[in-house]
């Protein structure tokens, strides 16, 4: 008999929720950031930044957001393989989150050309001297963090429904915090303040979000 939520056939709930932890896990760049010994100021500069070309740790960031990408795609197509049962939110939330994987796979393959928080970026970037991708860059970012942002809407969506409501405020208080910070970035932005440290805790919460997603996708119809 095929029970609601995600029953993987050749891979148990155990292995799917290791997958996802080891994603957001890879996916918290302010932590390798901190390990690295914070290479830009995280006032002033874009987590993006880190994984820009001309950084000489780039490499390391371009490497761990592609592993928390295709981990993430693979959780996200190990539940899909097993899924029965979904609710139309948990099926919102899992295919946002593949949203996500895509464009974070995209931010790798097209990384930024050079970090604008340093000076000789920023002269080249006003002054449109830099190349396609980097701006290519920009619209694959847009797609993952517009990915995020559906699949911690569509998470507070689940709680409201939820039968268990104590383990799922867990992953709605990631999701919350996606949301928040989000909106918090909008308002620095529109009063010109720095985003870094904004942008660093959204990250954050993003990856609180994908580590908890299993939470999310565990939860059966309400009979």
């Amino acid at each position: 008999m095929c029970h609601c939520g995600y029953v993987p056939r050749s891979m148990t709930r155990r292995n799917v929720t290791l997958v996802l932890v080891l994603s957001g896990l890879c996916y918290l760049t302010p932590l390798w950031e901190a390990v690295a010994g914070y290479p830009l100021n995280p006032q002033i500069s874009f987590v993006s930044e880190l994984a820009a070309r001309d950084q000489q740790w780039g490499w390391i960031f371009q490497l761990t957001d592609l592993v928390a990408a295709l981990l993430l795609g693979l959780g996200v197509s190990m539940i899909w393989r097993g899924r029965c049962g979904f609710t139309a939110i948990q099926t919102l939330f899992s295919v946002a989150l593949g949203v996500a994987a895509v464009g974070t796979i995209a931010d790798v393959l097209f990384p930024m050309v050079c970090a604008e928080s340093l000076p000789r970026c920023a002269a080249a970037y006003h002054a449109g001297d830099l190349p396609v991708s980097h701006s290519i860059h920009i619209v694959t970012s847009s797609i993952a963090v517009a990915g995020m942002t559906v699949a911690a809407a569509a998470c507070l969506l689940q709680l409201r429904i939820s039968r268990h409501r104590p383990v799922m405020v867990v992953a709605a208080l990631a999701a919350s915090g996606v949301i928040a910070t989000l909106v918090g970035q909008g308002l620095l932005f529109a009063t010109g303040a720095p985003l870094g440290w904004m942008q660093r805790i959204h990250v954050i919460a993003s990856a609180a979000l994908i580590a908890t997603s299993p939470i999310v996708l565990q939860e059966r119809r309400q009979s």
